[in-house]
């Protein structure tokens, strides 16, 4: 049901086996899942942009991103052990959870936001870019670690350079409590922020 493009975890047939029609593949059941806010499936489309970038919107095209984190867990078998011990898994579950949380404040935002996932040929990549009416980017990478450094911000450089005077800001969001510049409109900034007032 969910594949994530970043790190290569495929889960479609691992979630299509627990729902109770039994399909074993998750395709006749998809147009359901939504429903009941299981998974997000966002066809938000933006504005064109420079032809400069390639950008896959977040939804079935590109990840299933769970709107409960912790069935999302339960449904690939991740328990408190293996979340310590998976650094793979652990970075995807953060992902995913971060995602939701920013679409969900997306939705009582004045500025309306299209989330997109940026990757190139040569695997420069962000994990979400957030695009409004203006086509002003901002990118977000979201990191388990709690001491960021410029590798980091590898993507969001690149996609500065790329799209100009469009990129607004980037961000790595990660797991300590410190805001940190990393240059100019480069941010290191605590995931915890998410719920601060300003």
């Amino acid at each position: 049901m969910i594949t994530w493009a970043n790190s290569g975890i495929k889960i479609r047939s691992s979630c299509a086996s627990k729902l109770p029609s039994g399909h074993t593949s998750s395709s006749p059941a998809r147009p359901k899942l939504p429903a009941p806010f299981v998974f997000h499936n966002s066809k938000a489309e933006a504005p064109q942009l420079a032809h400069s970038w390639h950008k896959h919107s977040v939804g079935f095209g590109f990840c299933g991103l769970s709107n409960d984190t912790g069935l999302l867990c339960h449904l690939v078998g991740l328990d408190a052990h293996r979340l310590k011990d998976d650094s793979l898994m652990t970075g995807t579950i953060l992902e995913n959870f971060v995602a939701i949380e920013l679409l969900k404040q997306a939705g009582w935002s004045r500025t309306r936001s299209a989330f997109f996932h940026y990757r190139t040929q040569h695997q420069q990549e962000v994990d979400l870019v957030l695009e409004d009416s203006h086509c002003h980017l901002v990118g977000i990478e979201i990191k388990k670690s709690s001491s960021p450094n410029a590798h980091d911000f590898k993507g969001l450089r690149f996609l500065s350079e790329k799209t100009g005077k469009k990129f607004v800001r980037g961000m790595v969001l990660y797991t300590s409590t410190e805001s940190v510049a990393f240059g100019s409109n480069l941010y290191a900034v605590p995931i915890s922020a998410l719920w601060r007032m300003p």
